[in-house]
């Protein structure tokens, strides 16, 4: 097993061995659970499943092991993701830069596996299957040549190819099956990849030196070749591996996905799934998440609920619940929790024991859950909160009539923290498993905890600042009762049906909103100081016509210096805001592929599977991680207009 430390500073000792640190917020996003990437020696790894965190490196002096340290909560999140607390990723601290004294938590480090564990050798093309767990550096070829009796002895590399599948499993590619063309091939014999002509997969050719056959690896990167075309009238599905968590194969029955071939270093081979949080201060906490974070934040009473998870991980008896209301009402001095009755406490602890989702805060509203959660998030933003985890304050329009007349406040963010987790992730597509979080989190466990109390995430916490622009709803209502828009959105919605998305039905206000957020973003790079991708959009969309949602914020969260910077609540002012604002709506009028962008976005769409109309790379996209929905559902004239008849928000 190889130990990858997580810092942002390199080591020499660990340099001269080709490997290096990689930082703590990389294990949330591009190097999480079940990600593959390749060290500075060449050898390629997979992460680690979540019961391998937290380790120490064999053979380091013992130290005391305090995970409270990384341990933190964001409560609205945490119901959300039906999880006890999250974690950071722990920081690697060698042994000599910290006193004798300081011994905890010294020398943690995150465990990989080497994947795949096929390799071929580099003079004699020789396939080697090894262990997962291989320590060695430079492993050597062993096959031995009949007339000489020695053996080879070059160096192995790893093959270039694994197989995925849709469900998040990984396994590496069946090559004795692959040349004997059978599912269950009764030669044992030796094998070899050779590289012939050319340098794509269709000049490779897999060899068995017991009965000559060979087989190309043409066509295997194709969707579902393999499970199909391995043996003629039987298929092939995938065998349910999980090699980050020590399980190359689970064997035939355990997953009927069809699997797919892919090159390891594809970026199709890992995508992870996020889920983020605006903290809110607790006194604007409401509901069951309110409750439960006021029964944790006197210190008195969160040492002894602590205590009670360990004591009753599976819920208060009957028999217990006279003392665990009377020690927490003994603990309570402040009196923070004299409003809450105690059989609420005693249900909401057995609520968390069990890891149940709130339900009863959804009753009076008619909408999902992660609608109601943003709503919670834009009605604190839009008061003009003041506390030391958020600050909004709002911002003049009236002396522009550029944003009097389209927006309806503009609130100031000073300063927010956003919580990210990593909930699992898919391959092949990125929304493969979307919003399937039971599936997605069981594949980053090889034995997920049973109690609610021990169920954690891994997530990083980042400072940053950001501008709110609420729409005015009035705009939006007279757009939506127009038919030419409302056939774009009828478009959008059959194109997205045909899709694997898994997202909701479109509507006007959301294209409108979310692509407001991609012009703003991509002028207020040139005046704020922060990098595109630096920049990010939160939307807060809601069609119901009682308590309606039409805003989004702009806002910068990075794990440095960077998202606190404090360039663009600077921009947010408004005799900051008009001219980059009015900038952006001037480019999107011609974009530098029209009229080939207008014409063909309007009639066939563009982007993947179709799903933008007039929006392309020169005009709207950004980078993937500053959009929410991967750069899809774009069309600029619902903003501006066609040129013609058509008028967007902006002209209304």
């Amino acid at each position: 097993m190889l130990l990858v430390k997580q810092s942002s500073l390199l080591f020499t000792n660990e340099m001269s061995k080709g490997k290096g640190p990689i930082r703590r917020s990389q294990l949330i996003t591009t190097f999480g659970v079940g990600a593959m990437h390749t060290l500075r020696n060449g050898i390629s790894v997979v992460t680690a499943g979540l019961d391998q965190w937290y380790k120490r490196e064999p053979g380091s002096e013992e130290g005391e092991l305090q995970l409270d340290e990384f341990k933190f909560n964001e409560w609205r999140l945490q119901d959300l993701l039906m999880v006890d607390h999250f974690r950071e990723p722990p920081d690697y601290r060698a042994f000599y830069r910290f006193s004798q004294r300081e011994t905890h938590n010294r020398e943690l480090f995150i465990p990989h596996l080497r994947f795949p564990s096929w390799y071929r050798c580099r003079f004699c093309s020789s396939l080697t299957k090894l262990s997962l767990t291989l320590s060695e550096d430079d492993p050597k070829c062993t096959y031995t040549k009949t007339a000489s009796g020695r053996p080879c002895g070059g160096r192995l590399l790893q093959v270039p190819v694994v197989a995925i599948c849709y469900s998040g499993h990984m396994q590496d590619f069946p090559w004795a099956e692959w040349v004997h063309s059978s599912v269950e091939p009764s030669c044992n014999g030796s094998l070899k990849l050779e590289a012939r002509s050319g340098s794509s997969l269709n000049g490779m050719t897999v060899v068995c030196r017991s009965c000559n056959l060979k087989r190309t690896l043409a066509n295997t990167l194709k969707e579902g070749y393999i499970t199909r075309s391995l043996e003629t009238g039987r298929s092939y599905p995938c065998q349910g591996g999980r090699p980050w968590l020590g399980k190359r194969e689970e064997g035939p029955d355990a997953c009927d996905e069809d699997l797919k071939g892919t090159l390891r270093t594809s970026s199709n081979v890992y995508y992870p799934a996020l889920r983020s949080s605006i903290r809110l201060p607790l006194e604007k906490l409401t509901g069951r998440t309110g409750i439960w974070a006021r029964m944790v934040s006197d210190p008195n009473v969160e040492a002894f609920i602590e205590d009670m998870k360990t004591t009753l991980e599976n819920g208060i008896e009957q028999d217990d619940v006279e003392f665990f209301i009377r020690k927490i009402r003994d603990k309570d001095e402040n009196d923070i929790l004299a409003d809450i009755d105690d059989a609420v406490m005693v249900d909401e602890f057995n609520r968390k024991s069990r890891g149940e989702v709130i339900e009863e805060d959804l009753e009076t509203v008619d909408e999902d859950r992660n609608t109601h959660f943003r709503r919670e998030e834009l009605n604190v933003l839009a008061s003009g909160v003041q506390d030391e985890v958020l600050r909004s304050k709002i911002t003049e329009t009236s002396n522009t009539s550029l944003l009097a007349e389209n927006f309806e406040d503009i609130f100031l963010v000073d300063s927010l923290e956003e919580i990210r987790a990593l909930v699992g992730f898919s391959r092949i597509h990125s929304f493969a498993m979307e919003g399937d979080f039971g599936s997605m989190m069981k594949l980053m466990w090889k034995n997920r905890p049973k109690s609610g109390f021990k169920s954690w995430l891994p997530a990083c916490r980042v400072k940053g600042e950001g501008i709110l622009f609420v729409f005015k709803e009035e705009k939006i209502r007279s757009m939506e009762e127009e038919p030419g828009f409302s056939n774009k959105v009828a478009v959008l919605n059959h194109r997205k049906d045909q899709t694997p998305f898994p997202e909701r039905d479109l509507s006007i206000r959301f294209l409108v909103i979310h692509t407001f957020a991609h012009l703003i973003i991509r002028q207020l790079v040139f005046y704020c100081g922060y990098p595109a991708a630096s920049l990010r959009e939160r939307l807060y969309v809601s069609g119901d016509r009682e308590n309606p949602m039409a805003a989004v914020m702009v806002y910068t969260a990075s794990g440095d210096s960077q998202g606190t910077m404090g360039g663009l609540v600077k921009m947010g002012e408004p005799d900051n805001l008009f001219e980059p604002l009015n900038q952006a709506l001037e480019n999107a009028k011609w974009c530098s592929s029209d009229p080939v962008c207008m014409e063909v976005g309007n009639q066939q769409g563009q982007g993947q599977y179709g799903l933008n109309l007039a929006a392309c790379h020169d005009c709207c996209l950004l980078p993937n991680t500053s959009c929410e929905h991967f750069n899809n559902f774009l069309d600029r004239t619902l903003l501006i207009g066609d040129g013609n008849s058509v008028k967007g928000y902006f002209d209304l």
